[in-house]
């Protein structure tokens, strides 16, 4: 029997040594220590000053990734960069191959417009803000030309007030491209893309394209232009825009 009492005392005495720790209200840890008699409790105080760092860091963190999230949205959404593409003619056909061709006025062309072989044209281009532009043509033969900027030594490209007249002489006046004796279909590609935009690292095949004026012997590279400026425009809808206008002669 005093066996029995003395493991009992025992047992007791383990179960009120028991040390543990309760979590209550935040910002404090108890811990707290049963004793045979009283119990005694003892506080400890977090160091504020890392809890605050700690929240201070998620936020930044939080802060950053909405930023982030905010910014690609938001090179998601279309952004049109081209206010006007406009095809124009000289009022009268006998001036095209004069130094005045716009002497006696201009007419609007349209889109599929059928233009004969002894007429000329220019081209109006305002875009909506400070960007980069490039003009392509393809040609009867399906071949790729960049029409400007170009290497001519007696054209401009430079873009003023955000417009340009394509083609300008070297002492600022609006000139005209004449048209070829071949007959056929000319497709022409107004390309505007934002200064952030690397072109060549986008599309190289753009940046590849010979101009006017360049090598006869440079090739240019063989693809659909049409589905390129598509995708383009699909993948960076707000850093790049495109029109394009179709002449028949």
């Amino acid at each position: 029997m005093s066996d029995v009492n003395n493991k009992s005392h025992l047992i007791l005495y383990v179960l009120l040594s028991v040390v543990f720790i309760v979590l209550s209200t935040p910002g404090s840890i108890y811990l707290s220590s049963v004793m045979e008699a009283d119990s005694e409790e003892i506080i400890i105080e977090p160091d504020l000053s890392e809890i605050n760092a700690l929240l201070e860091a998620e936020n930044l963190t939080t802060d950053t990734t909405a930023t982030q999230s905010e910014k690609v949205k938001e090179d998601l959404v279309p952004k049109a960069l081209i206010k006007e593409l406009t095809f124009i003619s000289p009022s009268s056909e006998t001036l095209c191959r004069t130094n005045n061709p716009w002497l006696l006025g201009e007419q609007v062309l349209e889109t599929d417009s059928h233009i004969s072989s002894t007429s000329c044209f220019g081209i109006k281009v305002t875009l909506t803000e400070n960007v980069n532009y490039i003009v392509i043509l393809k040609d009867t033969s399906n071949t790729l030309y960049k029409l400007s900027p170009n290497t001519c030594p007696n054209m401009r490209s430079e873009v003023s007030n955000n417009s340009i007249f394509i083609p300008t002489s070297t002492e600022n006046k609006p000139s005209v491209f004449a048209v070829d004796s071949s007959s056929g279909e000319e497709n022409f590609y107004l390309i505007a893309y934002s200064p952030t935009f690397d072109l060549e690292k986008h599309a190289s095949d753009l940046v590849s394209i010979p101009d006017i004026c360049s090598d006869q012997n440079a090739k240019a590279p063989d693809f659909s232009i049409e589905s390129f400026l598509g995708h383009l425009r699909k993948t960076n809808p707000s850093n790049l825009d495109w029109k394009g206008f179709r002449l028949y002669h």
